[in-house]
């Protein structure tokens, strides 16, 4: 039960999780946030396209190896994103952003300005479709 909570072995799930996600992952599902317990009404959508599948998925899986500790008044996330069975709170705008696994909320990962822009032009063409 101790190495179960061992903080090295959770960020070596992640990872594998990723790692399958990115082999097998044919969708994912994004979806406008009010608030962490409250979606926008009707605004999940969900994306096919491999290309824009693989470009969210290569952020994510290349944004965990930059983990941070998270801090307790974080502000409410603008969406959330489903790979599979694994939900990301994600935070973005033209200059930057972050993303937090939802299983770990101890944690945050930045994204820097380019990795924003890219996951924010995913989002708002399939938002806007």
């Amino acid at each position: 039960m101790l190495t179960a909570c061992n903080g090295s072995e959770d960020v070596g799930e992640v990872r594998e999780d990723i790692s399958l996600l990115e082999k097998d992952l044919e969708t994912i599902s994004i979806t406008e946030m009010k608030t962490f317990n409250e979606s926008v009404p009707d605004s999940t959508v969900v994306i096919d396209d491999q290309e824009d599948v693989e470009t969210m998925q290569s952020i994510i899986g290349e944004g965990q190896n930059s983990r941070q500790p998270s801090i307790s008044d974080v502000i409410d996330p603008d969406y959330e994103i489903e790979f599979g069975k694994l939900n990301y709170y994600v935070w973005l705008s033209e200059s930057g952003g972050s993303f937090q696994d939802q299983r770990d909320n101890d944690h945050i990962y930045p994204l820097y300005k380019v990795e924003s822009q890219e996951m924010l032009e995913v989002v708002e063409e399939a938002l806007n479709e």
